[in-house]
């Protein structure tokens, strides 16, 4: 499908199998969304009701790719994502990240990934930012006790780094 808006599958579940999954727009409900490919985030991706306003919204996204999670180089200048990322190629991306600057990405959720993927550059000297987006990475605490529908658990969890804001 192309440009569709659709309730989430009854099981909670969609995969793209072949082909990239390109993904926006605000959820309802909870769903797991992947693709055995690039999972490809092209404009905002919200929940409809906000738990950081309502830490009863039953409203959770997980996204896995098995390859990369790329946000789109035509992403709006700001971009919230709210879900749990997990990349199992390599990495959560921004394409073109060295080219052109970008406001601020902020991910509600986690991130999981093999390897930290850029977003931007920064020059330490100046403190300027160069390229990309500015991070603002929150997680959602909900997804430790309840994660989305099928989304992969290990059911240990050991923190390697906590910073509050």
């Amino acid at each position: 499908w192309i440009n569709e808006n659709m309730p989430p599958p009854a099981n909670g579940a969609l995969f793209v199998e072949g082909g990239n999954l390109y993904l926006s727009g605000v959820l309802k409900g909870e769903l797991s969304a992947g693709s055995n490919r690039d999972v490809v985030i092209t404009d905002n991706i919200t929940y409809s009701r906000d738990p950081r306003v309502n830490p009863n919204s039953p409203d959770k996204l997980g996204i896995i790719a098995e390859k990369d999670v790329i946000v789109s180089k035509n992403a709006p200048y700001n971009l919230e994502v709210d879900a749990s990322i997990m990349a199992m190629g390599e990495s959560f991306i921004v394409e073109n990240w060295w080219s052109g600057l970008k406001g601020t990405l902020a991910v509600y959720g986690g991130i999981i990934q093999d390897e930290r993927g850029p977003v931007g550059t920064f020059d330490s000297s100046t403190n300027q930012k160069v390229s990309g987006y500015t991070k603002n990475y929150r997680y959602d605490s909900r997804l430790a006790t309840s994660p989305p529908p099928y989304f992969p658990v290990t059911g240990d969890y050991v923190t390697l780094s906590w910073e509050e804001e």
